[in-house]
């Protein structure tokens, strides 16, 4: 099943990988458990990105 919460445990290139889910009134999914990202990690993670987009674009 397509899914776009790339935040959630079960979430595998742009799929999830649970055999059923199960969906809540608005249609939210009740299965999903999102990962906690530190704050340091997010800085991190924005810092190395910010690099390789920098990266890409000097090259051109």
């Amino acid at each position: 099943m397509i899914c776009d919460n790339d935040y959630c445990i079960y979430w595998d290139n742009n799929e999830c990988i649970l055999n059923e889910i199960h969906l809540n009134n608005m249609g939210v999914c009740e299965s999903c458990i999102s990962i906690t990202i530190s704050e340091k990690e997010l800085k991190r993670l924005r810092k190395e990105q910010l690099e390789q987009i920098e990266a890409l674009d000097a090259a051109l």
